[in-house]
């Protein structure tokens, strides 16, 4: 039956008759017949024969380019796409008709993956397509769906055409300023900077050598046997639990998970951390198995939240006790899930979550609202983001908001002012 389906659908796209189509035709066939042949009426006659004739032509302009675009077929299959979230990439596909073809206009949409805003921009005489994902993702084929019109809308044909094309689009970097935002959230000792050495304080002592700092030298010592000893550290090696890092995935997570790539690339976990992310079976100890997992997530917003329990099942075997969670800023089915692991597991549990585009609303006017348009969808956002928020929180576990454009972080306290209350 699906299989059905889907060969009457594509058969009915090619179907150039649109429903006013068919009435406009049939009210100038009987213009023609009623007023122009019956009543002898030259002015009748004309508008229903040149509204036939219209009607003709545009069924056979739309027809010809929809079949020749169909015989030409789509773009060959190119080197692999990756580009991140919001940033214009240009694919190489060019249409070198499609710029000055009179009375028809082409549309071209991408069917999958979904979320791929796509234009034609003009480039030496022709159309250059140019994609931007509003959502990480990750995929081997590309659908476009072709749809063709004339300028009167009387005809339309539409089909789909799927190319073999690698493509990954990421989550943009976040302006995360420091690491002080990550170690609010962990627990014990301060998280240490991959290239830093464990060393503790100045209680050993060697021979000076040149080049030793001159404030290190004994000098007590050396006026007693006449040998210059300088101050060394000593070797500091304490006991440091792993981090834990995973990522709910939903449809509005695209500013936390691009606040986990930074952190991962900026290397403020450390060396030794566990990531995961929802829809993998499998953790990362590593930044390109993270990265990875994070583009692979978009898939799995559906069930987001799913996996986190049993993450933190099988990482606390291993000694991994402080954990953030990369949250999404919109509430779903993910939060009640989320809201049972900080209930079980309130010792070391922290919640991040990315938001994009804060701005504080001391008291706005009434008039600023009304000029300024916009303003009711970002209390909107403040509004879920502060349920989030309020029902984390109320669970025991610390909560923190960063903008990822800002870069800066903002306590969850603070968020009437974002939505416009003093």
């Amino acid at each position: 039956m699906r299989r059905l389906w889907n060969i009457l659908k594509t058969a009915a796209g090619w179907v150039p008759l649109r429903p006013r189509t068919v009435v406009a035709a049939a009210v100038l066939l009987w213009v023609y017949q009623y007023y122009g042949v019956e009543r002898a009426d030259l002015v009748l006659l004309v508008v229903g024969v040149g509204g036939l004739v219209l009607l003709g032509v545009a069924i056979a302009a739309v027809s010809a380019v929809a079949i020749g675009f169909r015989l030409h077929g789509g773009p060959p299959p190119g080197d692999p796409w990756t580009f991140s979230v919001g940033t214009p990439h240009r694919t190489g596909y060019r249409l070198a008709i499609g710029a000055w073809i009179p009375l028809v206009q082409i549309d071209i949409e991408w069917v999958s993956p979904d979320g791929i805003e796509v234009r034609f921009v003009p480039s030496r005489g022709r159309l250059v397509e140019e994609v931007v994902a509003q959502r990480r993702c990750v995929t081997d084929r590309v659908v476009r769906r072709y749809r063709f019109t004339d300028a009167f809308g009387l005809a339309r044909i539409s089909y789909e055409l799927g190319c073999a094309q690698s493509l990954k689009a990421v989550s943009a970097r976040a302006q995360l300023r420091s690491a002080e935002i990550f170690r609010q959230l962990t627990t014990g000792d301060a998280v240490s900077h991959p290239d830093g050495e464990p060393q503790g304080d100045f209680i050993d002592m060697r021979p000076y050598t040149p080049g030793d700092p001159l404030k290190q030298i004994l000098w007590k010592a050396y006026a007693r046997t006449r040998k210059l000893l300088v101050r060394i550290p000593e070797r500091a090696i304490a006991p440091r639990q792993k981090t834990l890092a995973y990522l709910v995935s939903h449809g509005s997570d695209e500013a936390s998970a691009g606040t986990a790539r930074t952190a991962l690339e900026q290397g403020v976990f450390g060396r030794d951390f566990v990531f995961c992310a929802d829809g993998e079976a499998a953790t990362a100890t590593q930044v390109s198995e993270a990265l990875e997992q994070i583009v692979r997530s978009w898939s799995a917003s559906a069930t987001g939240g799913e996996g986190l329990g049993p993450f933190l099942d099988r990482e606390a075997q291993g000694g991994g006790k402080s954990c953030i969670v990369f949250a999404p800023p919109k509430p779903g089915p993910w939060l009640e899930k989320v809201e049972l692991q900080a209930r079980n597991r309130r010792a070391g549990l922290s919640v991040l979550v990315g938001v994009d585009g804060l701005r504080m609303n001391r008291g706005e006017s009434v008039l600023r609202r009304l000029m300024i348009s916009g303003g009711g969808e970002h209390r909107d956002k403040i509004r879920d983001l502060r349920q989030v928020c309020d029902r984390l929180l109320a669970t025991g576990v610390p909560v923190l908001v960063v903008d990822r454009a800002a870069g800066v972080p903002v306590h969850p306290k603070h968020l009437k002012l974002l939505e416009g209350g003093r």
